[in-house]
């Protein structure tokens, strides 16, 4: 009963603090103020061609507390049960742009992200600036600049990650501290902002500061010559500005211990602080890189990039690392922005919140509301897309809680593979040149693992690469379904733990590590199917090729995947091609392709009412 009272008190106490929050219209300085890294990056942009309401956000939040309250209050144990299965259903939701700077303007902005149902908000960050040039056309990293958006933020009940893209965009010598030192430029000669000492505990010291996100962490590594003010510092000079590592001239496996020691220290400066850095990815690689070295891997969604498949790799990095599964459906696309129509916006963040993710961001905050003003007065209109988001946040999830993470997918199919940075920009406008490196070149062994996505997408991802970037799919429409049926990728590194559960694993790429051949050769005697590249074969297998039995299991050692002997083998494990489908604990999660890629049905079966033999049930659909 006691528990009762409490929860209702928390309802009450939330209808209170909504009716008290008012609307105010205020005016706003020039929108120029706050325009974002899209904007500032137009020039970059064209030589690429192209939670609940505020009621069910705040009212998640102290249920919790309630059960957490109530379960010590009363039985312990109960109480840890209801804690634990409440925390497996939280998701949470933000938004990621620019943000004005005078505190007017930012207090009404901040409001309206704040009712379309965004419970934190990535912003532009820049470093402070000492220079004769003054203020950036970002929120600057000061003790002010930090306090002031902290203090917004705390009113309009948000939290904040900062974001550093401000690296991609600021030439060698733009921004100089007190000493006259460039402030992105390091000993090792990369170019990177990171927030660091007095900065870093001036920041955290706003429980309103959640950490930092680094923008496409994975290409600013890859670009070379595009990645200091939108490449045209680099372009003039002729000079490289690497981001994590100068790779230049080293091996693959140099290359990639250099990039993930070089993360690893950056990581471990937040640690040390108390927050955790997200690295957001607009290719589907490194991934396992910087998840290795402790950042929370943020995959892209919509973009240039196929979700279902994305979603399988980043997964895989958050599960095998421990981290969190973070992704954010960016608007951007080939054709500009916004570069996808509304309703795939909608398949996106459908998806990435029923295939577990906890944390969901969409990138532009500019799509989503627009500004418009009358007789002087500045407000904030909801486009197409916000109502899409605000309906998801505020509507859809409140009335669908999801009983499960990531972390209790249980998959089928793993590809194992290292992680090389290749995803087929070979066949791009960008260098083909991995971890960064001029003399590092896509092969047949770095570029075989775009087949076996092949296979598992019935054909639908090309074997160029997994990126609208590459010419193999130039014509083709981008939407969002993809078929796949309960695969993830796991680095050189797995182990049994990884392993466990699985019916089916690819071995590809230039090398596994010894430990995980012991698990993988544990797995195939227990009984598992374990197709390999001949160059990845057990030393006792050299020179064998096709079917190899081992124990209860099978070895199928092949020179490519291409072959009918591949595709005979793998067959019980493709799934449908009109379907997506993953185990979710005892639950079965089925995504079924509408009348065309951005219509779809989603459905969650309990395990003692699945039938293999019919389509699910309607009373199991969930959209």
């Amino acid at each position: 009963m006691l528990r009762v009272i409490r929860v209702a008190g928390s309802i009450v106490l939330v209808l209170v603090v909504v009716l008290v929050l008012g609307r105010s219209g205020r005016k706003f300085e020039d929108e120029d103020e706050f325009e974002d890294e899209d904007e500032s990056a137009d020039d970059w942009r064209r030589d690429m061609k192209p939670v609940g309401t505020i009621v069910s956000s705040v009212l998640g939040t102290l249920a919790l507390a309630a059960l957490i309250s109530c379960g010590t209050a009363s039985n312990g144990a109960e109480g840890a049960q209801e804690t634990n299965a409440m925390s497996k259903s939280t998701c949470e939701f933000g938004l990621e742009g620019g943000a004005p700077r005078d505190a007017e303007s930012l207090a009404v902005y901040l409001k309206a992200v704040r009712d379309l149902g965004a419970e934190f908000i990535v912003c532009q960050f820049g470093p402070e600036r000492n220079d004769p040039g003054g203020r950036g056309r970002r929120w600057e990293a000061s003790e002010q600049g930090l306090g002031d958006f902290a203090a917004a933020c705390r009113e309009a009940h948000l939290t904040f990650f900062a974001n550093q893209e401000v690296t991609n965009y600021t030439k060698e010598g733009d921004i100089l501290d007190k000493d006259g030192k460039d402030v992105l430029a390091h000993p090792d000669g990369t170019h990177r902002w990171d927030i660091t000492g007095k900065t870093l505990e001036i920041a955290v010291k706003h429980p309103e500061f959640r950490g930092v996100l680094y923008d496409e962490a994975e290409h600013g590594q890859m670009r070379r010559t595009s990645n200091t003010n939108g490449g045209s510092d680099d372009r003039a000079t002729g000079r490289v500005h690497p981001y994590f590592a100068a790779t230049d001239g080293m091996t693959l496996e140099q290359a990639y211990n250099a990039v993930c020691s070089s993360a690893t220290a950056v990581a471990e400066n937040y640690r040390r602080a108390g927050v955790t850095p997200m690295s957001e990815h607009v290719f589907p690689v490194m991934f396992h890189t910087f998840a290795r070295a402790g950042f929370d891997p943020a995959t892209k969604f919509l973009k240039e990039g196929i979700d279902p498949v994305f979603a399988a790799i980043a997964m895989g990095a958050a599960r095998e690392y421990g981290r969190e599964f973070c992704v954010t459906p960016d608007l951007w696309g080939l054709s500009g922005f916004p570069g996808h129509p509304p309703e795939e916006l909608r398949c996106s963040l459908l998806y990435a919140y029923w295939i577990g993710a906890r944390r969901i961001f969409v990138e532009n905050i500019r799509g989503l509301i627009e500004r418009k003003v009358e007789n002087d007065v500045a407000r904030y209109e909801t486009t197409a897309y916000g109502k899409v988001y605000e309906w998801f946040v505020k509507e859809y999830v409140p009335a669908h809680p999801r009983p499960y993470t990531f972390l209790d997918i249980r998959p089928e199919v793993a590809i194992v593979r290292f992680d090389d940075s290749c995803w087929g920009q070979n066949g791009s406008q960008f260098p083909d040149a991995l971890y960064g490196a001029a003399n590092l070149k896509t092969t047949p062994a770095t570029a075989a693992w775009f087949q076996i996505w092949s296979l598992l997408t019935h054909g639908q991802t090309r074997e160029g690469g997994l990126s609208f970037w590459n010419g193999s799919y130039k014509g083709l429409p981008h939407d969002f379904f993809c078929p796949l049926r309960g695969a993830v990728m796991y680095d050189h590194l797995a182990g049994a733990k990884e392993l466990a559960g699985l019916k089916l694993v690819f071995l590809t790429g230039v090398q596994i590590s010894p430990q995980t051949m012991d698990a993988v050769r544990d797995f195939v005697r227990k009984g598992g199917l374990c197709v390999t590249l001949d160059s990845l074969a057990p030393a006792e297998m050299s020179g064998q090729s096709g079917p190899v039995a081992d124990g209860s299991g099978k070895w199928l050692i092949v020179k490519d995947f291409r072959g009918d002997e591949v595709r005979k083998a793998v067959a019980p494990f493709l799934g449908k091609p009109d379907e997506i489908r993953y185990q979710a604990g005892e639950r079965r999660l089925t995504v079924k392709r509408g009348k065309d890629g951005n219509t779809i049905r989603i459905y969650l079966q309990e395990e003692k009412d699945i039938r293999e033999d019919l389509e699910p049930a309607e009373s199991a659909r969930v959209w």
